[in-house]
């Protein structure tokens, strides 16, 4: 799991350094290259829900969860278990 991680950190960094050498001055910019830009950010939003979603799975999976019981009150109400480690819903 260690290596997944220090994987995603080499990752974030490339991002940044990525995003960093962005010329941010986008209003001198033609289309295609603002077409461009848009895909690559759109391409680490997704990437990054892939990791978010695998790492919300691990987590998930490995919290040792302490669950409390919610309700939205009232006659109608809803009742559902949250984990106060992780805040996972149940």
């Amino acid at each position: 799991m260690s290596t997944e991680f220090s994987n995603m950190n080499t990752d974030f960094s490339n991002m940044n350094t990525d995003f960093s050498n962005m010329n941010t001055d986008f209003s001198n910019m033609n289309t295609e290259e603002l077409l461009k830009i848009r895909i690559k950010i759109n391409d680490n939003i997704v990437s990054l829900k892939d990791k978010l979603k695998n790492i919300n799975k691990l987590i998930k999976k490995t919290c040792k969860h302490q669950w409390v019981e919610y309700s939205t009150s009232g006659p109608y109400s809803e009742r559902y278990y949250y984990c106060t480690i992780c805040n996972c819903i149940n």
